[in-house]
């Protein structure tokens, strides 16, 4: 692929440089001359708005119209006689007819036109159309607004509002209908006074101006037509600058060229270092994962010894702990069998005393035998005597009656002693009877107690005595059993110890896998970055080698 030379290529620049420089600048003058030009006629329409004012404010002073009213007045008398010659008096005298005519006799020699429109023209032609309408609104709605430019396209307008005012003569005509010439409410031509205020807005002026026709007007007139000759112009200044910038950066391209041959001659040792470097990368990076990878299944393994360790280390412990508590239950069984000897060698002497009780209370029940006899023998006497006051209270019963009506109460209380005589006897007859049966029934308990008591006291006595044999031989078998355990605590503990270095040494190694393992990532990660790094510069030095190509076809044209 063959292209421009940076000589071509800087000489094509600054003439496409120069070159725009000169339109750029032709087009800027091209605009402030345009823009000087719609100034200027602007400044024209309001010269010729200013002379509007100066012509109708100078006829006003003059009084004409005051004058020419007075005489036509005078002369005929009446509106209805005021011939139409007359009336062109009238039109003459008017200040504002007077400006429009100045306005207008000049407007074809200066390329404008002269637009008149009212609100309430008493010509038809000044009647507003609806875009002037717009305008008429404008003012009206901004009192000081003085001028209201229009630039549209080709056209280019100057508005400015006509209001009336009494010192430029307009209240003769527009006034108050009371000062009318005529007494009628007319003026002098016949039209209705409309009482207007000072001021009041009735129409606009307009000055329209054709910005071709004006420029052509200009141009045969020998003011315009300089744009070729700009042109010519900035040509041969391009040229010359073309001359002067070629011999300018002649020796600076060849240093470019020269610097240029350089950077090709690094990149093409960048790109040799790069693939030595993306070559050991790769190297390391293989060797890293393989690494890794021996060092991962050594830590899966002692990831399982430690596991190993750790529960035998549990294990240990925990037979330890059974052997201390085997031992601890041992001893208090050894403690509690002797106990239970002297506790069963104390039941038999207990055995004797509960005997020895026995037989009180076989005493004891005997005795209280011996009192229930005694009391049925009270009992009976009790009833003795009842039976004896039963008697008695029948006798006495016998007696009352004799006495009669005087012993009426006396019987009633022998009737009463009789009855609880009675009551009295027949309870103690039933305790009597009841006595019997308890002192019977006590005699049987206490030889059935006496019986069973002989039997129990012998079985016991057998009993405690086969306890104490019992207990003895346990006693015997428990110290031989203590004897075992404690050897077997000695020994747990030397394991559980053993257990405990291990599964520290286990921790060690583990530890050591770890960091190993550490290093193997974080070199595995270096790996890879310096990898990613060869890799970039690979691209850079790609990169640098188009850039290189890129600069080869700018300097010579053609790539290398």
């Amino acid at each position: 692929m063959t292209k421009w030379s940076i000589n071509k290529t800087v000489i094509t620049a600054v003439v496409v440089a120069c070159t725009l420089a000169g339109a750029a600048s032709i087009g800027v003058a091209m605009y402030f001359s345009n823009k000087e030009f719609v100034s200027g006629l602007i400044d024209k329409a309001e010269m010729v708005h200013g002379r509007i004012d100066e012509v109708a404010l100078y006829v006003a002073k003059q009084g004409f119209l005051k004058t020419v009213s007075e005489r036509l007045v005078k002369q005929y008398g009446q509106l209805e006689m005021l011939p139409k010659e007359e009336k062109e008096v009238v039109l003459k005298a008017l200040p504002i007819y007077a400006a429009m005519q100045v306005a207008s006799a000049n407007a074809d020699k200066d390329f404008y036109k002269f637009r008149v429109f009212a609100d309430s023209p008493r010509n038809k032609d000044n009647a507003m159309t609806e875009g002037e309408l717009k305008i008429y609104n404008i003012f009206k709605n901004d009192p000081k607004l003085k001028d209201y430019i229009i630039d549209q396209g080709d056209l280019l307008t100057v508005y400015r509002p006509v209001r009336v005012y009494k010192d430029k003569g307009c209240m003769t005509c527009h006034g108050d209908p009371a000062t009318s010439p005529w007494g009628n409410g007319k003026d002098i031509l016949g039209y209705d006074m409309e009482n207007w205020d000072d001021g009041y807005l009735h129409g606009v002026f307009a000055v329209i101006q054709n910005k071709s026709e004006v420029h052509k007007a200009q141009t045969e007139a020998g003011r315009g037509g300089s744009t070729p000759i700009m042109v010519a112009v900035m040509f041969v200044v391009a040229m010359i600058s073309v001359a002067i910038v070629a011999k300018i950066i002649a020796k600076p391209i060849k240093n470019l060229i020269s610097g240029f041959e350089r950077l090709k001659h690094d990149a093409v040792s960048l790109m040799d270092a790069q693939k030595r470097v993306k070559s050991s990368s790769q190297s390391l990076s293989s060797a890293v994962t393989e690494q890794a990878a021996a060092l991962e299944e050594v830590a899966a393994s002692i990831e399982q010894i430690s596991a190993m360790v750790s529960r035998n280390t549990e294990n240990a412990q925990s037979a330890d702990q059974f052997v201390d508590e085997g031992a601890q239950k041992s001893q208090q069984v050894q403690e509690t069998s002797g106990t239970l000897t002297s506790g069963i060698g104390e039941l038999g002497g207990t055995v004797t005393g509960i005997l020895d009780q026995v037989r009180q209370g076989n005493d004891q029940m005997s005795e209280i035998a011996r009192l229930i006899g005694e009391i049925a023998g009270k009992t009976k006497v009790i009833n003795e005597i009842a039976f004896q006051t039963k008697i008695l209270s029948f006798n006495a019963s016998v007696e009352a009656a004799r006495a009669g009506e005087h012993g009426k109460g006396f019987a009633v209380v022998a009737e009463e002693v009789g009855n609880l005589a009675e009551m009295s006897g027949a309870s103690a007859k039933e305790i009597s009877e009841m006595l019997g049966d308890s002192v019977k029934k006590v005699k049987e308990i206490i030889e059935n107690w006496q019986t069973q008591s002989e039997q129990m006291t012998q079985q016991a006595n057998e009993k405690v005595q086969g306890g104490i044999d019992l207990t003895e031989q346990t006693s015997q078998a428990l110290g031989e059993i203590t004897e075992v355990v404690t050897r077997i605590q000695e020994m747990v503990k030397q394991i559980a110890e053993a257990s405990r270095e291990q599964a520290v040494g286990v921790s060690e190694i583990n530890k050591a896998i770890s960091e190993m393992s550490t290093t193997t990532q974080l070199n595995a990660s270096s790996s890879q970055a310096l990898s990613s790094e060869s890799e970039k510069l690979g691209k850079l030095a790609e990169h640098l080698d188009q850039t290189v190509q890129e600069l080869s076809l700018v300097v010579s044209g053609s790539k290398s």
